[in-house]
């Protein structure tokens, strides 16, 4: 059987115009996967283009998605950390992740020098790490929480400030499952350090009545 999905443009890009015109350079559009369905090249260039108005980083989920998008995207965060023994090859606008100590000491002993995003462990209990990263061989740029879908959104906040608290207060903060108005609350609230807003779901299926 042949499934074809049909999407009404002018639905789909009222709820990604959206969140960029409330987020700005804020949002980090995440292009995972098979693109949300979409196709990670389709979302990279859709980002890039003039609908948005300012070169967007776009996050992919492993070093093999990033050759789809690299050559259109302003920058590419890896989310999943990668054991590959052939990091050279890749484009130096892309950055990856880190999770844990054998992470850190891996992307360390093959000579990467780009930068990394480092991962704070979150009652998801996947992978991240305790604290800051104390090596100052990885050019760390960013940190992450990713909190658990099946928290409240209060539970969400409370726990990614929990987190972000053990951090210095310079530290660039990247954060997840929160929607418009909570991560502009958090920013509100927590006005002293830099917060970025990684969101898929929301933003590429925010409005179902679009695709059909």
């Amino acid at each position: 059987m042949t499934l074809l999905l049909t999407i009404d443009e002018p639905v789909w890009e009222r709820n990604v115009y959206r969140h960029f015109e409330a987020l700005g350079e804020r949002l980090i559009p995440v292009v995972k996967g098979n693109g949300y369905g979409l196709g990670r090249r389709f979302l990279a260039e859709y980002v890039a283009g003039p609908a948005v108005g300012h070169p967007a980083p776009v996050a992919v989920g492993t070093v093999f998605e990033t050759a789809d998008v690299v050559d259109v995207a302003a920058e590419v965060l890896v989310l999943t950390p990668t054991f590959d023994e052939h990091l050279d090859g890749l484009a130096p606008n892309v950055t990856l992740t880190v999770g844990s100590p054998e992470q850190i000491r891996h992307l360390i002993d093959v000579g990467w020098r780009g930068p990394v995003v480092a991962k704070l462990v979150s009652s998801m209990l996947r992978h991240g790490l305790a604290g800051p990263v104390a090596d100052d061989r990885l050019d760390v740029v960013a940190y992450a929480v990713h909190p658990p879908l099946t928290l409240r959104s209060g539970d969400h906040l409370a726990e990614i400030e929990q987190i972000a608290a053990g951090l210095p207060v310079e530290a660039e903060v990247h954060v997840s499952h929160l929607g418009i108005d909570e991560f502009l609350d958090l920013t509100r609230r927590r006005s002293d350090r830099t917060w970025k807003l990684r969101l898929g779901t929301a933003l590429w299926h925010g409005d179902k009545s679009a695709l059909h």
